[in-house]
């Protein structure tokens, strides 16, 4: 008994594309996802430390108040710059705001009001210098 013999297909070349049919009715919206974290917010600004009239004194403090979104849990930075210079006759020169050794250091934050600003130096210094902050 035998088989039939296959024979090859002869193929010709492939004919153009057909007209692209009608676009759908737009399906309805979905539903909106949850609403993202919230991002970091920086509040900056800047406060007056005064040392006082001569004799002066080597330590004081200054609360900055206003802070409506501050919390117990924020990082709060202070900084002098040399541009910090106190528009006043009292207050120190921008070489004095570059060269004086201040240490700052920030506490004291009472959520939603205010926080304050404490400066060492060992030094007994008079009058003002302007310090810059921001917290985060």
């Amino acid at each position: 008994m035998s088989h039939g013999s296959a024979k090859a297909l002869a193929t010709g070349p492939v004919g153009p594309i057909g007209a692209t049919g009608a676009t759908g009715p737009t399906g309805a919206t979905g539903a909106t996802g949850a609403t993202g974290p919230m991002g970091t917010v920086t509040v900056s600004g800047s406060a007056i430390i005064d040392f006082g009239p001569v004799p002066g004194k080597n330590i004081t403090s200054v609360t900055v108040t206003g802070q409506t979104n501050i919390l117990n849990t924020s990082n709060i930075y202070i900084f002098m710059m040399s541009d910090s210079t106190v528009s006043n006759s009292l207050g120190h020169n921008s070489e004095e705001h570059m060269f004086v050794p201040i240490k700052l250091t920030a506490g004291n934050i009472v959520e939603g009001i205010s926080f304050t600003i404490y400066a060492e130096t060992e030094f007994r210094l008079t009058s003002t210098f302007k310090v810059r902050w921001l917290w985060i």
